[in-house]
């Protein structure tokens, strides 16, 4: 049994709604890949963060915790038990401890500067920069995983705090 299939278990035993902690599931008609439960799975439990956004739109850490947030008050308020699943680690996490995430549209300029230079100079270099500005949260994500190096240093550049001091 999986994460959903014990998402759902609970939920039924517990008079329970299920809030999805997946960064791809929120999106419509991305069905395949990204293990979505039936229709008739989600019929039978509410599914809350599941099939929200067009794929053309953007979806964030920060937006996603307002749409958790509202999904988890709203549960809340018909005397049921949410319940959170989902393979976005960040995602829980971040709920879970109650970060504070500013809304920091992307900006693509940057994007691409930041990837023409981990081009040039390799993912450590961008990392470097990270580790310069934000020890705690360099030391959070591996230099590899340049989609987070990226969005963290685009975070810090527009807000000008770092992005372990804005979680707190």
């Amino acid at each position: 049994m999986g994460k959903s299939g014990l998402a759902l278990t609970l939920a039924r035993a517990f008079n329970g709604e299920i809030i999805s902690a997946d960064s791809r599931q929120v999106y419509r008609f991305m069905d395949v890949g990204t293990a979505k439960l039936s229709s008739e799975d989600r019929a039978e439990i509410r599914h809350h963060l599941i099939d929200n956004l067009d794929p053309d739109k953007d979806f964030s850490l920060a937006l996603f915790l307002d749409m958790a947030h509202e999904a988890i008050q709203d549960v809340h308020a018909r005397g049921k038990l949410p319940i959170v699943v989902g393979g976005t680690g960040q995602y829980v996490w971040a709920l879970a401890e109650g970060w504070q995430v500013p809304h920091v549209p992307p900006d693509q300029r940057l994007r691409q500067e930041l990837e023409e230079r981990v081009s040039r100079e390799g993912p450590d270099s961008l990392h470097r920069t990270l580790y310069e500005i934000d020890v705690e949260t360099a030391s959070k994500i591996n230099s590899h995983n340049v989609r987070r190096v990226i969005r963290a240093l685009e975070t810090y550049y527009a807000t000008g705090v770092a992005p372990s001091t804005l979680r707190r």
